[in-house]
Parts: structure tokens; sequence; C-alpha cells
């Protein structure tokens, strides 16, 4: 994606540095990002949205820049503590010594990565002491998949059903839904009761899209001992 000079006027702050940029529609962008800084050695992290790290910690000396190219999904975050707004591309510069040189966004017409799960998987806002595996996934991915994450802290395979749908995740052909849960299952007999039922939902509404169901095993519970 080309920089464009003229989208540093959105960015704030220095420790931090916080951009914000208004976007026509919720969806993919692929995002380039230049770090690095004439003056100064700097050390920086790149965030996309909801706190949501797509490239890990980046040094670099004075005078040395370099670029990073990844893909985020645009969505209204509503959970059930907290929201972000739609319509809006957040890209968050942090680190030891953050650096920004320039950026450039494009939409783009790439699959979508859908995340249900609970609190070890959702998007937690940077004030809070957590983070699910889902918010520091797009690390591991290559610009051309952008990750959705509708996992919500709290919730059961039965519980996030129809908040899935009614808080806009709507699966499209060559997408693919992570679906992870268990973690809160387990606490009611009519929820384990119901578990396989419920993750088929999701299953069947990913085949029927055409996109690609995933099931991951849920997170074991810590077991505290009298000592």
């Amino acid at each position: 994606v080309p920089l464009d000079p003229a989208l540093m006027s959105r960015c704030t702050g220095s420790k931090p540095i916080k951009c914000t940029f208004p976007v026509p529609a919720d969806g993919n962008y692929n995002v380039t990002v230049e770090l690095g800084s004439a003056q100064a050695a700097s050390n920086s992290e790149i965030e996309a949205e909801l706190g949501r790290t797509v490239v890990p910690s980046v040094k670099l000396e004075a005078g040395a820049y370099s670029q990073h190219t990844f893909s985020a999904n645009v969505h209204n975050e509503t959970h059930d503590d907290y929201t972000a707004p739609d319509k809006q591309l957040d890209v968050l510069i942090s680190g030891d010594a953050p650096a920004l040189h320039g950026l450039g966004y494009a939409a783009a017409n790439i699959p979508t990565l859908f995340v249900v799960g609970d609190s070890t998987v959702c998007d937690t806002p940077r004030d809070r002491p957590q983070r699910g595996w889902a918010q520091q996934f797009s690390i591991y991915l290559q610009p051309g998949l952008a990750v959705a994450n509708y996992a919500d802290s709290g919730d059961t395979a039965g519980s996030l059903y129809l908040k899935f749908s009614s808080r806009g995740g709507v699966l499209k052909k060559g997408d693919y839904l992570f679906i992870q849960f268990g973690h809160n299952d387990m606490k009611s007999t009519a929820d384990v009761a119901s578990y396989k039922a419920n993750l088929l939902k999701y299953i069947t509404d990913a085949r029927n899209a055409m996109a690609t169901p995933i099931l991951f095993s849920p997170v074991a519970r810590r077991a505290y001992l009298d000592d």
C-alpha cells in the first residue's frame, strides 16, 4: 500500500502514537506502516483496532526505516462492558521509543478470519491486565487475511451464537471461523448438555456460507492447591 503523507496529520501523541482514520465502510483493509526516525534509535510495536497486535517489537538505529504491511478488519467491537466504534481504522504505535515515519491504507477484498470464544480468546482494551490469544494472533499472519475477533468474556457456545450475527458477523465464501468454547460451558449442566449442538450451529453456518470452520480445544482451567 503506498504511503500517504497527508495521513500523518491524523496521528497524535509520542508514546504511544495514536492514528485514527475514518473509513467509508466496515470491512477489511490493508495497511502499510513505515517505522523509524532520522534523529534517534527507535523501538516500536504496532497495534490495530482494539489493541490487536499486528507487528511485534521492531528495533531500528537512527536513520534506519522499516516498512510493515498487515491486514485489519474494521467493525463495531461491541462487548458486554466496552465497545470500539465502527467505520474507524485505529493504528497505535507503542513500545519503548516508538517512531512513525509514514503510513497508508486501502480497502481490501480478502478473506476474513472470524473468531468466536470467551475471555481466553477475546480482544481486551489496553487499560486491562489481560489478553486473549486471538488478540495477538495477527502477528503470525501475512497480509491478505484479516482477523475479526467476536469473542467475548464470560460467554458460552450458546450465549455468543446470537451475539455473533447481531454484532455484524457475516461469513462469506473463503472465510475462516475459529471456534473455541468450553471454559465457561463447564459451569452449567445445561450448557454441558447442549455443548455439542451449539458448536454444530457455528459449523453448519460456516459450511453453508462456504467458509471453513476450525474447532479449538478449550483452554484448561488452572487448579489452585490448598498451599
